[in-house]
């Protein structure tokens, strides 16, 4: 039985009780309310206005006074210098648009009722009793048709009822005709999320630019609809169908919107007006979802309680323990999420996703590219969502053009960007209003973040194969490669070190004071071995060998390398200082074992125990996206009981707005830092696709890290790099069968055990060793009998 529906048996009362919709574009949380159905909307273009992106006009040459400065020891004054020369505006603000509204002045009092939202088929429904009158809502956002639909439905013709727009910003212009309603509505110019320049708050003023909105809803209507001030009005239904959709006059990162309200009220009818009946709208939406949900399917056998509410099974579990359905249910939740944030064509999923309420959002709901962004796409690949991807694979490049002046500034060739970026695509080092508190400069001043990007560039085509993609991409590639190359230098050993940066984002005791600014940062390191790989292994493949190949070649032995501390645990700076906070939520130092793989368990036994000791020291509980990298970190160890204490952790309940006990989930289950932030929710879906199958290394590895209580199970369709689909059936705790279906032509290496008896395409396979290479054509079988 599938087990993927959350519901409850009470309306939400707050955002953290909603529940999701989602076609990449436009988002909106479902409130299921009786007397008041209200659904926040967002869209993926509404941010606050683009922030002052010049360069500090003291920035050129900097990098020089930094140098001398941290090869002198001085490393408080060459903060100082970054503060004072190098850190720039803040990042803008992700916004929301605002809410629908659809009043329903029942005469009496609601039973029977449920709200739910089935992951499978992406829509939402409600359902309750009026006395004899049996009402039904489904809501959805389809990306076939881009239009959020809600169909209210009575087994009488009693509906009646209003609908109409608010919005938490400053100005909303509303216009009606017949059957529709649109509200105009402007972003803040800038938004202060801190109190940077004075008063924490969001700033408005028309003659600023911002991005210009507009919401829209028709009603379709068995019954009477009239337009009334604000409001659509319907009476004598026993049908409702409304349209909703938003626009903006955004029209790409580098250019000044310029909308007016007329026009985007004429957009929003056209677009509106253009859409089919209900059964096709939803039949459309159903078959464009499934087609990528279904790909994948997740099942273990256990005890599961799927007569509980969502709410009440998360509680009981605190106790039990025992509800495997959660787990299914967590795992194709991160699936289900990026599908519903991050489509082709739309903007990345930010810190919530595409899912805020709040005008001035914690962290501006932006791009935090130090994890976070990097996070939200671990598993787009490996659980087989590669147009999901497609956003920020495009971000990137966007990035790499914005990041070619910023690279100048420190003397180098190709491009490079700081640690947040926005619509806009900010690159500089952020927030130099946060003054010379030293542990936020050392946040900023973070160079890597565009070259973490880069290797998604090529992961994506190390799961696909596409040569047509990676040509796209290769001087994206190779600009991030000449940046990293001209922005090393020579430290006293003779080991070529970043010329500065910062460990994410974690800060030392230096001089009894704290200091985060450092060269050759242990997870600086790491990106840029997997960066230059890449790129060496990208040239090769296209055939573009050339001299930056050949400096890459020589320097990469040069690389100031992993070390191992007192403690036995790896090294997090390129000396071994205190770490402030030795529980922090980063893993930074540890990039190099998940998700790089410049350490792994077969060739590298010793750095692996440091990996190990380092997560220990870090702790288990913490902010939800901290737990999320935690599972991966412990399946990529092989430890498969660790990784499913961390889902449990995580499986925690948090009340809403309740920012003080740490990380979780609320009984959406969204995830909790806190507050809300959802690459928890795709780290951990990330965290049980590596328990059950990883390819990093030269081989293909079948439940790498099965927990003991999941002794029986069932996997379909993951994704191994090299384009391998993989089905898995496990019983007693042990491999039963595997079948690998290749996408390519290639060499399938599959690490085996000595009993398994390997077919392919029907015919054995001699098990030699502890690894067995198949060459395979595309659709080619390999099957594995435990």
């Amino acid at each position: 039985m599938k087990d993927l529906r959350l519901w409850y048996e009470q309306e939400a009362t707050c955002f953290e009780e909603a529940l999701p919709i989602g076609n990449g574009r436009m988002g909106g949380m479902v409130y299921g309310g009786i007397f008041e159905e209200t659904v926040t909307l967002n869209e993926d273009t509404l941010w606050s206005g683009r922030t002052d992106q010049s360069i500090p006009a003291n920035a050129m040459g900097a990098i020089d006074e930094i140098r001398r400065l941290l090869q002198e020891g001085d490393r408080h004054s060459a903060g100082d210098v970054v503060w004072q020369r190098l850190m720039g505006e803040p990042t803008a603000c992700y916004e929301p648009a605002g809410a629908l509204h659809v009043s329903l002045p029942h005469a009496g009092e609601a039973t029977d009722y449920q709200r739910d939202l089935d992951l499978e088929t992406g829509v939402a429904t409600v359902s309750y009793r009026v006395g004899n009158v049996q009402y039904r809502r489904e809501v959805f956002c389809s990306f076939a048709d881009q239009v959020m639909v809600i169909r209210l439905s009575a087994s009488e013709p009693v509906l009646c009822g209003s609908v109409h727009f608010t919005t938490p910003h400053a100005t909303c212009e509303v216009q009606t005709d017949c059957h529709a309603v649109y509200a105009v509505s402007k972003t803040p110019y800038y938004t202060d999320i801190g109190g940077y320049k004075g008063e924490k708050g969001a700033f408005y003023d028309e003659e600023k630019s911002s991005i210009r909105f507009c919401m829209g809803v028709r009603a379709v209507a068995d019954g009477a609809v009239t337009a009334q001030a604000d409001a659509l009005c319907f009476a004598d239904c026993r049908e409702v169908c409304l349209l909703v959709d938003i626009v903006s006059d955004y029209e790409h990162y580098d250019k000044v919107p310029n909308g007016t309200p007329e026009k985007l009220v004429a957009c929003c009818r056209e677009r509106l007006a253009d859409k089919t009946d209900y059964t096709t709208l939803k039949q459309r939406h159903i078959a464009d979802h499934t087609a990528l949900f279904n790909r994948v399917s997740f099942h273990v056998d256990g005890p599961r309680r799927a007569d509980l509410p969502t709410d009440k099974r998360i509680e009981a579990y605190q106790t039990t323990r025992d509800d495997v359905g959660l787990y299914e249910q967590l795992y194709q939740y991160g699936r289900y999420l990026l599908m519903a944030s991050s489509r082709p064509g739309s903007q990345p999923a930010n810190l919530q996703g595409i899912w805020n309420e709040e005008v001035v959002a914690p962290w501006s709901s932006g791009y935090t590219v130090n994890i976070n962004l990097e996070m939200n796409y671990w598993h787009a690949e490996s659980t087989r969502l590669s147009e999901c991807h497609e956003p920020l694979l495009r971000f990137v490049r966007e990035l790499a053009e914005k990041g070619k002046e910023q690279a100048a500034v420190y003397g180098c060739r190709g491009w490079c960007s700081h640690h947040n970026n926005d619509l806009w695509r900010y690159v500089g080092m952020v927030n130099r209003h946060w003054k010379a508190s030293m542990p936020s400069v050392g946040y900023a001043c973070w160079p890597m973040g565009g070259a973490w990007l880069t290797t998604h560039l090529w992961q994506h085509y190390v799961y696909t194969g596409d040569l047509d993609f990676l040509r796209e991409c290769y001087t994206v590639i190779q600009g991030c490669a000449q940046f990293l190359l001209d922005f090393l230098i020579e430290n006293k050993e003779g080991y070529l070190v970043t010329s500065f940066g910062s460990s994410p984002e974690n800060s030392y005791w230096y001089e009894e004071k704290k200091q985060a600014i450092s060269q050759g940062c242990t997870m600086d390191m790491a990106i840029i071995r997997d960066v230059w790989n890449a790129y060496l292994q990208a040239s090769r493949l296209l055939g573009k060998h050339d001299a930056l190949c050949d400096e890459i070649v020589t320097a990469l032995p040069k690389l100031l390398p992993y070390r191992i501390g007192e403690r036995g645990q790896l090294m997090e700076w390129e000396e071994e200082f205190p770490p402030c906070q030795i529980q922090h939520r980063h893993l930074s130092p540890l990039y190099g074992f998940y998700p790089g793989n410049s350490i792994t368990r077969a060739r590298d036994p010793e750095l692996t125990q440091a990996v190990e000791t380092l997560l220990a020291e870090r702790g288990d509980a913490n902010s939800g996206w901290s737990m999320g990298w935690k599972v991966n970190m412990h399946a990529r160890l092989g430890h498969g009981d660790r990784a499913l204490d961390l889902i449990k952790l995580l499986l925690r309940p948090v009340p809403p707005k309740d920012n003080t006990k740490g990380g979780g989930v609320y009984i959406n289950l969204l995830d909790v830092h806190p507050p809300f932030q959802i690459d928890g929710n795709f780290g951990v879906t990330a965290g049980i696709t590596e328990m059950l199958l990883q390819s990093h290394e030269d081989f293909v590895e079948l439940l790498p890290a099965l927990p003991v209580a999941w002794m029986q199970g069932e996997v379909k369709g993951l994704l191994a790099r090299g384009g391998y689909i993989t089905d898995m059936v496990w019983k007693n705790g042990t491999l039963s069968f595997a079948k690998l279906t290749a996408a390519q032509k290639g060499e399938l290496r599959l690490r085996v055990q000595p009993h398994w008896q390997i077919k392919h395409n029907g015919h054995a396979v001699a098990v030699n060793g502890a690894v067995v290479s198949v060459a395979v054509e595309g659709n080619d079988e390999v099957e594995v009998f435990g």
